[in-house]
């Protein structure tokens, strides 16, 4: 069979703006035409020309010549699908294929893994799948039957053409109809819902496909964190239930939180190095999670953080008698920075962490150190208060030592059952 193809979606018209008058004699002109020089193969579609493009077919082509001298190849409309490819991980499904609805979410996954497994993954967490038309279903032709795919809103999930190795999404590509063979790569993005399309590029809407794809990230569930200097580091937060959690890093400084309800605090970190203490928080509204676009090739977002050596502050306790103050005592706590007093300073102590101004601890003979957090007190230039929560961000280098640290002594007062410091 010679290559070349008769398709009967455009036939000569008596009047243009008529689709459905068709010049039947014309018609049979070229159909005779097209055998005598050897060609047989013919399409047509019930869409074509309101209907009648079938009806010109037989007339012309069915009724006037044998059976065994063409083939007539005749589109269904409901011939287009869509095919998803499931994807599954660990025996858990990532991407789900249920008819024309597609859900890909990494979320039960990643609640499967432990902190160590997903540290192994080392940050490639996306959501991709393969997305074709049924191509092997039905007699494409490459040439004829080009077709346009588009997603809905490409910032939920986009269509992604191959470029060689790398994927691109099509809405920045030059031309707008593909080869029926083609595979595509969708790609979620973020947390939403949308419709990806496939319209045969001659017979428009009345020969296409969709399917609706639920994205589910996992922004505000899955944190990743490295602390530096390495060493195993205790984090402290709230999560999104208010449940207060503690969470312990693995000894390179790294770690992995799953929290479904998200981290609604800062969180707090504390390493022992070196037989140092070491200091630092994440702010909440400086966290970041989310997979990023696949074909970006970006990995996973990290939370890094400098941490800093505590400043230590020694507090003596005496009675009135001059002897040691060995019992409970309400701290109140606070760092002099620049000249401005930061009164809700993290501070730690022989036991837990603690913010200031609250709270009571023991002293131990009579002495009572405390462990400052530098990374919460870096001031702006010219700043008149504290700001220290948007002057650091996870990942900076900030903090520093603390300058001025004050502390007031106070001697203990019969009748008061906790002296201040």
């Amino acid at each position: 069979m010679k290559k070349l193809g008769f398709g009967m979606m455009r036939l000569p018209l008596p009047d243009p703006k008529e689709q459905g008058a068709v010049d039947m004699e014309q018609v049979c002109k070229m159909v005779d035409t097209f055998l005598e020089r050897g060609y047989t193969y013919f399409d047509t579609a019930y869409m074509y020309h309101a209907g009648q493009s079938e009806i010109a077919a037989r007339e012309a082509l069915v009724k006037r010549h044998s059976r065994d001298s063409f083939t007539l190849y005749i589109y269904d409309k409901n011939c287009l699908d869509i095919l998803v490819q499931p994807v599954t991980k660990g025996g858990i499904t990532i991407v789900d294929v249920d008819g024309d609805q597609v859900t890909m979410s990494n979320e039960a996954w990643i609640a499967s893994l432990t902190q160590d497994q997903i540290l192994a993954l080392n940050r490639d967490i996306d959501l991709q799948a393969a997305i074709s038309i049924n191509y092997s279903d039905h007699a494409w032709g490459e040439a004829s039957d080009r077709i346009q795919w588009a997603s809905e809103n490409s910032t939920i999930a986009a269509v992604n053409y191959p470029q060689g190795a790398y994927y691109e999404n099509i809405e920045s590509l030059p031309y707008t109809s593909f080869a029926p063979a083609t595979q595509f790569l969708i790609s979620g993005k973020n947390s939403g819902k949308t419709v990806a399309e496939a319209i045969h590029a001659l017979a428009g809407d009345a020969l296409s496909s969709s399917v609706e794809i639920t994205v589910e990230t996992l922004k505000d569930k899955l944190y990743l964190f490295q602390f530096y200097p390495v060493g195993k580091a205790t984090l402290t937060y709230t999560n999104g239930d208010g449940e207060p959690r503690t969470h312990e890093t693995e000894a390179d400084g790294r770690a992995a939180i799953y929290e479904p309800s998200g981290i609604s605090s800062d969180v707090y970190v504390e390493a022992d190095i070196g037989g140092e203490k070491y200091l630092g928080t994440v702010y909440q509204e400086d966290l970041v999670s989310q997979e990023k676009d696949a074909v970006s090739l970006e990995l996973y977002p990290l939370n890094s953080l400098n941490l800093r050596k505590a400043a230590t502050l020694p507090v003596y306790l005496k009675k009135p008698d001059g002897t040691n103050y060995d019992g409970a005592v309400t701290v109140r706590a606070g760092v002099y920075r620049n000249g401005v007093y930061c009164e809700d300073t993290m501070y730690n102590t022989a036991h837990r962490r603690r913010h200031g101004q609250r709270g009571h601890v023991h002293g131990r003979q009579g002495h009572l150190l405390l462990r400052p957090d530098p990374v919460q007190h870096k001031q702006r230039p010219g700043s008149h208060h504290c700001g220290g929560r948007r002057a650091i961000r996870a990942g900076a280098a900030g903090g520093g030592l603390l300058s001025r640290p004050v502390h007031r002594h106070r001697h203990y007062q019969r009748g008061r059952r906790h002296p201040p410091v």
